[in-house]
C-alpha cells in the first residue's frame, strides 16, 4: 500500500500506506506507516510531511501536532500571508507576530494595523484580574459604561463603606506608588459591577478621594446645622430681649 514517485523514494521503508514523493523523498526512514514525504533529497526533515492517520501536515517537521504545523528554523519567518500582494500576517524569525502590516513586531509580541475589536460590544477582556497588562500607553480613552465616579452620583452611601486596604499578602497588594490597594469588598454593592474597565489603582484612587470629600460634605453639613440651631436660638433670645425692652421703656 506504498506509493513511490522518483529516484529511491522510500527506498528503505517497510512501512505500508505512504506516499513518497521526489529525489530520494522519504529513503532514510525504515519502518514508516500512513505517512506523506515531498522532498527532493534524503533529508531526514522533509519540506513537507503528512501524517495520514491522524490528517496533519507538518512543514519543518514530521512530527506535526495539529491541522497544519509549521515549525521554522533559527533566523527565518515562519508564516507569511498576503491580500492582492500586501502582507497582512506575518510570524517573524524574532517569534513576534505582525498582523495587518508588513512591519517588524516586537521580539515575542505583537504588532497590529487596525483597530481591535471584540466580537460583540462589552463582550471580551483585555487582560484579566490573574493576569493584568503591566503598562498602558494611550492617547484617548473613553468611558463606556464602566461604574466609574465621573458619572453618576455617590453620596452617603459612601459614609457605610469606608475604604479598607487588601489583606496583606492579597494579590497587587500595593500600587506601583507603593501604597495598599483598595479591597474590592469594602466597595458598596451597587459600585462593584462594572470596574472591569479600570485598574485598581484608578478604582483606590477614586473611591478614596470620593469616600473623604464626602466626610468633609457630611462634617461641613453637621456644622451648618448646628450653626443654624444656633442662629435659631439666638433670633428666639433676641427676640425675649426685645419684648423685656419694650416692657421697660413703658414703665
Amino acid at each position: 500500500y506504498n506509493t513511490a514517485l522518483g529516484d529511491s523514494a522510500g527506498y528503505n521503508n517497510n512501512g505500508n500506506g505512504n506516499v513518497f514523493i521526489g529525489h530520494k523523498a522519504g529513503a532514510l526512514r525504515t519502518n514508516a506507516n500512513n505517512t506523506l514525504y515531498i522532498d527532493n533529497d534524503d533529508n531526514t526533515i522533509p519540506l513537507i510531511y503528512g501524517d495520514f492517520s491522524n490528517r496533519r501536515v507538518g512543514i519543518g517537521t514530521y512530527n506535526p501536532l495539529a491541522r497544519l504545523h509549521i515549525n521554522s528554523s533559527s533566523g527565518e519567518d515562519a508564516l507569511r500571508v498576503q491580500v492582492n500582494d500586501n502582507t497582512k500576517f506575518w510570524v517573524q524569525s524574532n517569534g513576534g507576530v505582525s498582523v495587518g502590516a508588513y512591519s517588524a513586531a516586537p521580539v515575542n509580541g505583537l504588532l497590529v494595523k487596525g483597530d481591535v475589536v471584540p466580537s460583540t460590544s462589552k463582550g471580551a477582556d483585555l487582560g484579566t484580574s490573574i493576569l493584568p497588562w503591566d503598562d498602558i500607553y494611550y492617547d484617548d480613552l473613553h468611558n463606556m459604561g464602566a461604574a466609574a465616579f465621573t458619572d453618576r452620583a455617590v453620596t452617603k452611601e459612601l459614609l457605610n463603606h469606608p475604604p479598607k486596604a487588601k489583606p496583606a499578602g492579597a494579590f497587587d497588594e500595593k500600587t506601583e506608588k507603593g501604597l495598599k490597594e483598595l479591597d474590592p469588598n469594602s466597595v458598596p454593592p451597587a459600585l462593584k459591577d462594572g470596574y472591569d474597565l479600570l485598574t485598581d489603582e484608578m478604582t483606590t484612587y477614586n473611591y478614596k478621594a470620593n469616600y473623604e470629600q464626602q466626610v468633609i460634605i457630611e462634617k461641613q453639613e453637621a456644622a451648618l446645622a448646628k450653626v443654624k440651631q444656633e442662629n435659631k436660638q439666638l433670633k428666639a433670645l433676641l427676640l425675649k430681649l426685645e419684648k423685656r425692652i419694650e416692657k421697660l421703656e413703658k414703665k
